[in-house]
Parts: structure tokens; C-alpha cells; sequence
């Protein structure tokens, strides 16, 4: 879950929220992730854990101005804006929408997207407007290193410019990651499980 550290605004209530580790010595409690308020003095306000059939879950802590107001979220991703996330209760039908508060200048951002079919990833990739720049079909276990060599003639036109890749739950991805598949990092190394009859009403 180290793809959704960072600085995150809730485009509902406009808190600003920084998912972490914790700042502990115990090796048990720096597993955990995290979600501080640094409007409350970084007070812990979820933890974030695995959740069932693959998928991961937000868990409110209790304070006394939260108290009865909050329920378990699970995570959904909306492809449709890069490095937005929702976090949706079945329970109650509450939703938050949460923004990645990507702080890179003097960057061009692009987003990539996958869909895997079989062994064949087929990579998009987009401006933060929308606009497609290119897309081209890979291996589905290439790894990071070598698609970026085979991404070089749709980028052309950029290449006199700095770019940062953004994954769909906007993580920037970097060097670090060379040898692992860009489908894994894309999210779509496995087929993700389909949202629940709540989600779809919602929607």
C-alpha cells in the first residue's frame, strides 16, 4: 500500500490528509499505513489495511468529533482523472473523493494506463488533460526498464521536456522500479474483482 503515501485532498470536506507509516520504533506498528490529519496536529484519523477478495480497506480511528459518524471505506479508482482515488462506504453510500496532491515543477506529468488481455499489455498513455498521446502493445511481463525504451517514438513530440510517469493511483514512477512488470505497477498485472451491487447503484 506504499503506492498511496503522500499528500491527498478530500475534494468533498477539503481536508488535506498524508498517508504514512508510523513514526514508531516497533517494527510491527511501522507496518502499518496510516492517514493523518495535519489539521489536527497529525492526529491519526484511518488506518489502512487489506481488505477482502484482494482489495484494501480505510478504518476510522475514534475521536470524539468523529464518533458514530464514520464507517469502513473500501478503495476504488477512478480511471477517468489521474491519481484520483474513492473511497466508498456500502454501509452508509458515503463517498470520498480524494485527489493526489502530485508536487512536481517544471514536469510534464503522463499518465499511463493499462489493460491486460491474455500476455499482451496494451499501454496508454495521456496527457492530465485527457488527450491521448500514444498507445502501443507490450508484454505483459516486460518490466518497467525495458517499456520505457519502447515508449520513446510515441513520445517524440515531449522528449524536449522533463516528464514524470504517473501510475492510476497516481504514484510517480521511478528508476527504482526498472525490474519489476509495468502491468504490476499499472495495477492490472491480475484482473481486479468487480465492484458490489452498492458500488453500481452508486455509480
Amino acid at each position: 500500500m506504499t503506492a498511496l503515501h503522500g499528500r491527498w485532498k478530500d475534494l468533498e470536506s477539503s481536508n488535506i490528509y498524508v498517508v504514512t507509516n508510523p513514526d514508531s520504533d516497533n517494527p510491527y506498528v511501522q507496518l502499518l499505513t496510516v492517514v493523518n490529519n495535519p489539521a489536527k496536529d497529525d492526529r491519526r484519523d484511518f488506518e489502512i489495511r487489506p481488505g477482502e477478495n484482494g482489495g484494501t480497506q480505510m478504518i476510522p480511528m475514534m475521536h470524539k468529533d468523529t464518533l458514530g459518524m464514520e464507517t469502513i471505506y473500501d478503495l476504488y479508482i477512478d480511471y477517468s482523472v489521474p491519481g484520483r482515488i474513492i473511497w466508498y462506504s456500502p454501509t452508509t453510500g458515503r463517498r470520498r473523493t480524494w485527489q493526489f496532491m502530485l508536487q512536481v515543477w517544471n514536469t510534464t506529468l503522463v499518465q499511463l494506463m493499462g489493460e491486460v488481455e491474455g500476455d499482451v499489455l496494451r499501454l496508454i498513455m495521456r496527457k492530465l488533460t485527457g488527450e491521448e498521446i500514444s498507445r502501443l502493445l507490450l508484454h505483459r511481463s516486460m518490466s518497467w526498464k525495458d517499456a520505457r525504451k519502447l515508449m520513446v517514438p510515441g513520445l517524440r513530440p515531449l522528449l524536449s521536456k522533463k516528464l514524470a510517469f504517473v501510475s492510476p493511483p497516481g504514484e510517480v514512477l521511478t528508476p527504482a522500479q526498472n525490474e519489476r512488470p509495468l502491468s504490476e505497477l499499472l495495477g492490472c498485472a491480475q484482473c481486479a474483482p468487480e465492484p458490489d451491487e452498492a458500488w453500481r447503484r452508486f455509480q
